[in-house]
């Protein structure tokens, strides 16, 4: 049946208003991708030399990462690093970031390097390598490697072998090895490593790491863009990170399109492969409110 146009007019302003804001859901504009940060401090104690620490902190947003290291390349020395994140999210679960920095202090030089973090099921491999180009003296460039093989014993607890090539103290051997022990609570992590056990002038290096995690976009949330547009959210996965190892936490993003319905999902990939990938499907990593 027509409605009358006369009567159609004698609507009150209120009550089209209350219609029309009943048939549009509600509308949210999505949130910047979070921060997330980790940092980690390395106490050696190398034969034939004092001990000392290396403190490495990362920042990550979306596909950008961020580094700073101290007493890595060389004692006194810092290093700065940027670099991309990329993620690949099957039953073998990658974490790759590849990136170059700039090295001040004692040793003075540029470096390209990359971080490889790969998880299967309770298996974790974690590759960290650095080729420096020194200023000074090009005989003096060195390739650094940082490598980690590991298996999650239970939730909390894990272990494994490690295996570095530095220069920051002299050993007879071109790269040291050795097995690794460590334990995880919550955002908090520690392990032990002892290299060169079979030999004479064996040492151990003992670390604490941190890391935190942003929020993932809110669930069943209804995007606006900057036009008005509106178009459904679907809720993701809970952000998930692992601090066992070197590498950074996950990251989380969220992104939307214009074309209905199009969603918007959170997801999250783990520095240091994620402790739910980890150690099974019944973990989940730490909530950021």
């Amino acid at each position: 049946m027509l409605m009358n146009p006369v009567h159609a007019e004698l609507r009150p302003e209120w009550l089209l208003e209350s219609l029309s804001q009943d048939a549009a859901p509600e509308r949210v504009i999505p949130e910047e991708p979070p921060w997330t940060w980790s940092l980690d401090a390395y106490t050696i104690n190398p034969p034939h030399a004092e001990a000392y620490v290396t403190p490495m902190l990362r920042a990550d947003r979306d596909a950008l990462h961020l580094e700073a290291r101290y007493n890595y390349e060389d004692r006194d020395t810092a290093s700065f690093w940027v670099g991309r994140n990329y993620d690949w999210s099957d039953e073998v679960q990658t974490h790759l970031v590849p990136m170059a920095g700039l090295v001040t202090g004692q040793t003075d030089g540029a470096a390209l390097g990359c971080e490889l973090d790969s998880t299967w099921k309770r298996l974790n491999l974690y590759l960290e390598t650095e080729y420096l180009f020194d200023f000074g003296n090009s005989d003096d460039d060195f390739l650094f490697t940082w490598t980690e093989l590991t298996f999650a014993a239970s939730e909390r607890f894990y272990f494994g072998i490690v295996g570095q090539r530095t220069r920051v103290y002299d050993t007879d051997l071109s790269v040291d090895w050795g097995p690794l022990v460590g334990c995880q609570f919550g955002q908090v992590s520690a392990s032990f490593y002892w290299f060169n056990p079979e030999r004479g002038d064996s040492y151990g290096a003992f670390t604490v790491g941190y890391s935190r995690a942003g929020a993932t976009a809110t669930a069943g949330a209804v995007c606006a863009s900057a036009t008005g547009a509106n178009f459904w959210c679907e809720p993701g996965p809970a952000p998930s990170f692992d601090t066992r190892t070197r590498s950074g936490p996950r990251r989380t993003s969220s992104s939307c399109t214009l074309s209905p319905p199009s969603r918007c999902s959170s997801s999250a990939t783990s520095a240091f492969a994620s402790a739910r990938s980890f150690f099974g499907s019944g973990i989940t990593g730490p909530r950021s409110g």
